[in-house]
């Protein structure tokens, strides 16, 4: 990494914790959407985005979020 990369992820980045919550969160996602495999990697953002209160989300796999319908997706 270098040295601008790890200024970015210091100084621009917050990093989410994931807690207990967040991990009933996952199980709830999981069990609704009958997630299994990858999507369960999905599931554990959008459970640790509700957790910390957070809707947008930005990425290049759109596809692989429009189920959960409380995702604003920034294409």
């Amino acid at each position: 990494m270098t040295a601008d990369n790890r200024y970015f992820v210091r100084k621009c980045l917050a990093l989410l914790t994931e807690d207990g919550e967040t991990a009933s969160c996952l199980a709830d996602l999981v069990d609704q959407h009958a997630l299994r495999g990858k999507r369960i990697h999905d599931a554990n953002i959008v459970a640790t985005m509700r957790q910390n209160g957070l809707r947008r989300l930005k990425t290049f796999n759109p596809n692989d979020f429009r189920p959960f319908a409380d995702v604003l997706l920034l294409e």
